[in-house]
């Protein structure tokens, strides 16, 4: 039996983390005097505190290390362990590396976005009914690709301008209120889809360049002019995909063009 000095030395352990171990669960004392509560440890503590310091290396939390304590009785159940262990930090690692990606994609075209935001030209038009087929639904803006895959599959030669979607909040929304269009040639016969005229409407409208996540600029510079214009907007927004991903490859995003679309109130006497 070791005292827990004498253990502390031969871990490599502090004896604060030793009781905090105990305190956990993880590496509870072979024995504990009586009256005094002194810990002694054994060989077996021993072998024990040898695989948490491994695991503590490999960044284990104390809840996982309890689940290896719990489910490992081989070396080939601490084999798969380690296995699942080296799955997690890879998935990790990709989810930081799209991060660093974003990061350096937001430093190298910060100017460049800068300047199109300065550049935005905005025109009053009137926008006018269009026939569609359009699936509406309640979802993230980043899960629109799929509805969109999901039109153009049903509609196959159907086809009778480009894609647009039609967002019926007023306002940013986590789960959003959203319509996918794509105008047709002709009625489409299909439960799952929606056949229907989207009413003329009176609209400020700017194209946007480059990737959806920095289209807020746009929508900035079409609110700025309505409120210099003293002009009323409302709902559903548009945006119309004139250059977007392709259904298997994204391409470049900085490439995207998109017009956005927002709907004005007409006054009385406006035709």
């Amino acid at each position: 039996m070791y005292k827990i000095g004498e253990f502390s030395r031969i871990t490599n352990m502090t004896i604060k983390t030793l009781r905090y171990y105990d305190k956990e669960g993880i590496l509870v004392p072979a024995k504990r005097e009586e009256g005094s509560a002194y810990r002694f440890y054994d060989s077996n503590n021993y072998e024990t505190a040898i695989l948490i310091k491994k695991l503590r290396d490999f960044q284990f939390s104390i809840s996982e290390i309890k689940d290896v304590l719990t489910l490992c009785h081989n070396e080939a159940d601490l084999h798969y362990i380690l296995k699942e262990k080296k799955e997690q930090i890879q998935r990790e690692i990709a989810v930081r590396e799209k991060l660093v990606q974003k990061i350096m994609d937001s430093v190298d075209h910060k100017n460049k976005e800068m300047d199109v935001t300065m550049r935005y030209e905005i025109t009053i038009k009137d926008i006018p009914e269009i026939k569609v087929a359009s699936i509406r639904y309640k979802d993230r803006y980043e899960n629109c690709g799929s509805y969109i895959g999901k039109l153009y599959k049903a509609l196959k030669g159907n086809v009778g301008g480009e894609c647009f979607n039609l967002y019926h909040d007023s306002e940013y929304a986590e789960i959003a209120d959203i319509e996918t269009c794509v105008p047709v040639k002709k009625d489409v016969n299909n439960p799952k889809i929606s056949c229907r005229k989207v009413p003329k409407i009176k609209a400020i409208s700017t194209i946007h360049k480059g990737s959806y996540e920095n289209s807020s600029h746009a929508y900035k510079a079409l609110l700025d002019y309505a409120k210099q214009n003293n002009l009323e907007t409302t709902t559903p927004t548009r945006e119309v995909y004139i250059k977007g991903p392709g259904m298997i490859f994204k391409g470049n995003p900085h490439k995207y063009i998109t017009e956005i679309i927002i709907p004005i109130v007409e006054t009385e006497g406006e035709n």
